[in-house]
């Protein structure tokens, strides 16, 4: 995800791009959901960016912290090749689709 300040817009990046091997293998990003995120101890401690604000749980929290992670100095990337498995969501399909 991209974060536009100026604008008050967020970009999901490679949102509508089928997964067939053309993606690339590290996207460098302002945010990536925290459902599937790895983060050194340090940054929470040592640099003071604290545990993922409670405020705004579920909505925006990973991209505020993300956020946060950057005006640390922190680089976020994703990798196309990582998997999660997560049973809640917006992409949780009801009707037992694949």
């Amino acid at each position: 995800m991209k974060i536009d300040l100026a604008q008050g817009m967020v970009q999901t990046l490679y949102a509508d791009v089928p997964e067939d091997g053309t993606l690339p293998e590290v996207v460098e990003c302002d945010s990536v959901a925290t459902c599937a995120v790895m983060i050194r101890t340090e940054a929470i401690r040592k640099d003071h960016i604290g545990i993922i604000p409670e405020d705004n749980f579920i909505y925006w929290d990973d991209t505020e912290w993300g956020h946060r992670m950057h005006l640390a100095g922190y680089r976020t990337v994703t990798l196309a090749a990582a998997k999660a498995l997560h049973q809640m969501g917006a992409n949780n399909k009801k009707d037992g689709s694949e």
